[in-house]
């Protein structure tokens, strides 16, 4: 086979490569920002997004030839995600002989769809390049979400009524009903679990600015290289201004203070100049004037109105969202989970609160309030102590990955902003159930695939240029508008 040939078959495997790193990205964008999407068949209890994760997954499995998947280096995070599956199923079995209730095999089962997200990310990028391609398309559907919050923020009926049509949630119903502070919840069902989905298009964001801005041009390569910035950094800096005003009408102020904290430590290796520095200020000052009635409000029900709701003793500055969640720990969450601390009570335990209680069930006597209000509390209110047991190393192990990401030098541009969010989600889920949310933890399984991903890609790169003869590699083509950038490989 001649020279010529060689590189162009190099080049079709390249373009179709390419091509499915792009749809895999776009299915799993659409997968973290409609997970709140009802189930088209309700009595199974599938949403849209199970379909999305799995269509993705299956077509970076399949994509993978059968030797590179039998070779696949299994991870600290993959035993510890097998080891906490398999701790639910035997603890969600227990709790249902002895509390007698049917088993939620959907909810039990959704870490495997969070780990069939990293893996399908996971075996989609093997480059920068890949990276780039597939966060390019991950945050695409922000540009469709952002009208959609902001028409809701803003009270318009049509948009209110529509979103909470195909993505309905028990909480935004209710304060629709009663007239209360609307605050968006896109296509997740809860402002909560929508910011959380938004910190992660932010990471996102942060990551494809950090890679462009990482990559300098090389002799002969700058025509290429500016061709594949103005391809990427535009779309990164929309997509996070879009992300935060799209923060500002979750009035939840843990996930902003989140996401903020990530923009401020990743601002200089993202390579943020004036003029963004000026772009961000005119959007916070079109914000403020569009939002800051609703802000106003949010600020007004923290600090003022508490009457009976305050523990005695706390002191006055403390703000409601801490004031209320104490008291509910205190009278409700502890006492409860001191009940049943080894496997705890169950999942649809809060459910119960306003869909009504299923028959038969053994339910807690201090059961009042919908939500443990804390990550940590609700693990071991729905399993136990062993369960929680359980999450932690899990985490612990995504934690390592992460930091270990961030130490190596041809992975650190996406791994940076990551860390960093996952550093910070995990003080929020002290006040927020966040890593089982619906939201956060889709999205950001998906980005620890991608970072896993370029791991396994630098190794395997190391260990072939070891191997291959300077003889038998094909020479480099001349620079054209086509040629993928060896900088970003």
């Amino acid at each position: 086979m001649t020279s010529n040939a060689r590189l162009l078959d190099v080049a079709v495997v390249r373009d179709v490569h390419s091509r499915r790193t792009v749809w895999i990205g776009l299915l799993l964008g659409f997968a973290a920002a409609g997970s709140g999407l009802a189930s088209p068949i309700a009595a199974l209890g599938v949403r849209p997004w199970h379909m999305f994760v799995a269509l993705a997954a299956l077509i970076a499995l399949t994509s993978i030839p059968p030797r590179d998947l039998l070779a696949t280096r299994v991870r600290g995070v993959d035993i510890a995600t097998a080891a906490f599956v398999v701790v639910l199923v035997i603890v969600e079995l227990v709790n249902s002989v002895e509390l007698s209730f049917n088993v939620d095999y959907v909810g039990m089962l959704s870490p495997l769809f969070y780990f069939a997200g990293y893996l399908a990310a996971r075996g989609a990028v093997r480059t920068a390049m890949d990276a780039l391609r597939f966060l390019r398309s991950f945050v695409l559907p922000i540009f469709v979400i952002a009208p959609l919050a902001i028409g809701q923020s803003l009270g318009v009926p049509a948009i209110t009524n529509f979103v909470l049509t195909i993505a309905p949630g028990a909480g935004a119903l209710r304060r629709l009903e009663n007239d209360g502070l609307t605050r968006a919840t896109g296509l997740v069902g809860h402002w909560t679990g929508f910011g959380g989905y938004l910190i992660i298009v932010v990471a996102a964001a942060l990551a494809i600015l950090i890679i462009t801005a990482r990559h300098t041009p090389k002799a002969g390569k700058a025509t290429e290289l500016r061709l594949e910035k103005s391809n990427f950094r535009p779309l990164a800096i929309w997509a996070l201004l879009f992300a935060f005003v799209c923060l500002v009408t979750t009035l939840t102020f843990s996930v902003v203070l989140t996401a903020a904290v990530t923009v401020l430590l990743c601002a200089r290796a993202a390579g943020f100049g004036r003029q963004v520095i000026l772009l961000f200020g005119a959007v916070g000052v079109v914000g403020a004037v569009a939002f800051g009635a609703l802000i106003e409000v949010r600020l007004n029900q923290q600090f003022a109105g508490r009457g009976g709701t305050a523990l005695p003793g706390l002191p006055e500055w403390l703000p409601s969202t801490l004031n209320y969640r104490l008291r509910i720990w205190l009278e409700q969450t502890i006492p409860m989970i001191s009940d049943r601390p080894i496997t705890g009570w169950g999942n649809g335990t809060y459910e119960a609160v306003f869909g009504g209680r299923e028959p038969g069930r053994v339910y807690p006597a201090q059961l009042s309030w919908h939500s443990p209000e804390s990550q940590w509390f609700g693990t071991a209110m729905t399993y136990g102590v062993t369960g929680l047991v359980a999450q932690v190393i899990l985490l612990t192990a995504v934690c390592v990955l992460l930091v270990r990401a961030a130490r190596q030098a041809s992975v650190r541009a996406a791994a940076l902003p990551l860390l960093v969010t996952f550093v910070c989600a995990v003080a929020t889920s002290i006040t927020v159930p966040l890593f089982t949310n619906r939201g956060f933890p889709v999205a950001f399984w998906i980005l620890v695939g991608v970072v896993a991903g370029l791991q396994a890609g630098a190794q395997s790169k190391s260990g072939v240029t070891t191997a291959t003869p300077q003889s038998d590699r094909p020479r480099p083509m001349r620079p054209t508008m086509a040629t993928v950038p060896r900088s970003l490989e």
